[in-house]
């Protein structure tokens, strides 16, 4: 099963309730289900941060800033 939710943070009326209750839903198909993704994705937001704490995060700007500022440095020693 496969869970996407996109756009966390463009939620305006009770965000942290929804979000423990996303994460409440998922906890409750992972102790039923055999294999169960989650997708989660925002911007990034220290509200929603805390809120998946202890949860696998990927924050895409810095690891593409942390890739590109890699080519970068290979590039000028060619």
């Amino acid at each position: 099963m496969s869970i996407v939710i996109d756009g966390l943070d463009q939620i305006n009326h009770h965000k942290s309730e929804f979000i423990k209750g996303v994460r409440k839903f998922i906890a409750h198909l992972q102790e039923r289900a055999l294999k169960v993704k989650t997708l989660l994705t925002s911007r990034p937001q220290t509200e929603i941060k805390e809120l998946f704490n202890r949860l696998l995060c990927i924050e895409y700007d810095k690891e593409r800033k942390g890739s590109a500022a890699s080519l970068n440095s290979k590039l000028n020693l060619q």
